[in-house]
């Protein structure tokens, strides 16, 4: 088997984290204006907004679906208390760098942001008006508690 020099395991890195940001970024655009156009609808007062592109419903389903795995299972291998943190290459995990503890902080918060607004806008407040921003909302509620129970490693079955 081939040796992977620390130049080769850095560049995946950088690949994979570009990737994921990218992937973060075009769902909260997604998520963003499927809720821009909630509050249309709601302006206007006509009813229902499920006319939204079919392939971009898609995407954002599978994307989020995709970030919210990476976030539970990032909280998953993180100590409770301490700060989750992007694997860099050059960094132990003993000692992660500020870049890449902040890194994944904005990820995180990103995605709690975006998931949020969903749930409060979607489900809370216009859950007729929208049917996928409703089903963003409820799935990212559920995917957030699976991430508190993966981050305090907490058993929901053992009263603890």
């Amino acid at each position: 088997m081939p040796k992977v020099t620390n130049t080769q395991l850095s560049f995946a890195v950088v690949f994979g984290g570009v990737i994921a940001f990218l992937l973060l970024a075009l769902y909260a655009m997604i998520v963003g204006s499927l809720i821009w156009e909630v509050f249309q609808v709601d302006r206007a007062g006509q009813g229902q907004a499920d006319n939204f592109a079919q392939g971009a419903i898609t995407v954002v389903t599978t994307i989020g679906g995709l970030i919210s795995a990476l976030v539970v299972s990032k909280l998953a291998v993180t100590k409770p208390g301490d700060a989750p943190t992007v694997e860099t290459g050059t960094a132990s995990r003993a000692n992660p760098s500020m870049t890449a503890k902040g890194m994944a902080v904005l990820y995180l918060t990103v995605w709690v942001a975006v998931g949020l607004a969903a749930l409060v806008v979607g489900t809370v407040y216009y859950p007729d008006i929208n049917s996928t921003v409703d089903d963003i909302g409820t799935s990212w509620l559920g995917l957030a508690i699976a991430a508190g129970y993966a981050y305090f490693n907490l058993d929901p079955t053992s009263g603890a």
